[in-house]
């Protein structure tokens, strides 16, 4: 497994992207979202899936954790950019950022700038399984 934060400065907030086997394993080996999957439904139904994007409220402060977890041997360019599609819609609409087609270049800028960073991190991890 591997977990990463990946910061986003203008936003104040940071993501943390999780790679691993399984989303099960991943979500277990957080004490957080192992707590959130006993209680909620979705984050049941998500164990179907090979990616999820998590956003969570009233975490420290009143603030918002986002998550980004890939079962790795799944994960696609096009799946990478989805779940990075649904963290970008979030981080914007916590910051109170319309996205529209009017007005998409904040939701541009982020999403190039979250995919570039976890590919970053993805390549890391398939890097690391090579080597065992």
């Amino acid at each position: 497994m591997l977990k990463k934060k990946v910061k986003v400065d203008i936003y104040h907030t940071y993501v943390t992207v999780l790679i691993g086997e399984s989303l099960d394993s991943l979500i277990e080996s957080n004490p957080l979202l192992r707590n959130l999957r006993l209680t909620d439904e979705s984050m049941q139904a998500c164990m179907h899936y090979a990616a999820q994007s998590i956003k969570l409220v009233n975490v420290k402060d009143g603030g918002f954790a986002y998550y980004l977890l890939f079962e790795g041997d799944l994960l696609s360019p096009g799946i990478l950019a989805h779940e990075c599609l649904h963290t970008t819609n979030a981080i914007l609409d916590s910051s109170g950022v319309d996205c529209s087609y009017d007005n998409d270049e904040a939701c541009a800028y982020l999403l190039q700038y979250l995919v570039d960073e976890v590919y970053k991190i993805y390549t890391k991890w398939g890097c690391s399984r090579e080597k065992k």
